[in-house]
């Protein structure tokens, strides 16, 4: 039982949690919590712009991962 009920369904929803899957082979926590939000998670750095991406070191949602 969760205490977060579920996101609406969107097309930035769908990319997170696609993303997630993708990344990580499950949907975290916290990504569940910000697709309440999307616009949150993105200005937080944890889907950064594509145009800056190459020179990034950090990626939020790796350093946000336990075990990642």
């Amino acid at each position: 039982m969760s205490l977060l009920q579920p996101a609406e369904q969107s097309p930035d929803t769908e990319r997170m949690f696609d993303a997630d899957t993708k990344a990580m082979g499950y949907l975290s926590n916290y990504t569940r919590l910000f697709a309440h939000s999307p616009a949150v998670l993105s200005a937080a750095g944890a889907e950064p712009d594509p145009q800056y991406e190459e020179c990034l070191d950090v990626d939020l949602r790796q350093a946000l991962s336990f075990g990642g």
